[in-house]
């Protein structure tokens, strides 16, 4: 799958929730979230698998002004190439990140994780 934003899931203004899923091989080119793009409201992933996605901003996924809690999940070998966040990208972000692995991703900047103004709360993340 591929967009200018959230290769796989664009979001906005909703709360939404993802549970026991796989997103892989989706791409955001030039824009932000290669699996997922979410903006406002609340985002929920629970033993879920961001795997092999592309965009410029959050080669797994990007999250703008919003909440963030995630469990139990992985955001493995993403890229964010030349942009920010090969894992995720967050800005403007309270976020809770727990029991979850970040690993090989790579970006430009913020390989695993890019953090932005305002994002807090990350707690037991396996990077």
């Amino acid at each position: 799958n591929s967009s200018d934003a959230g290769g796989a899931i664009h979001s906005q203004g909703i709360d939404l929730t993802l549970s026991d899923s796989t997103l892989t091989g989706n791409d955001g080119g030039d824009g932000a979230g290669g699996a997922i793009y979410f903006s406002g409201g609340a985002l929920t992933l629970d033993a879920v698998t961001l795997r092999s996605n592309a965009a410029y901003y959050g080669g797994g996924l990007s999250v703008f002004e919003a909440t963030l809690t995630v469990t139990d999940s992985t955001l493995d070998a993403n890229e964010a190439d030349d942009g920010l966040g090969g894992g995720l990208y967050l800005d403007d972000v309270e976020a809770s990140l727990t029991g979850t692995t970040v690993s090989g991703n790579q970006a430009a900047d913020g390989g695993g994780v890019k953090v932005e103004e305002m994002a807090r709360r990350m707690v037991d993340l396996g990077v």
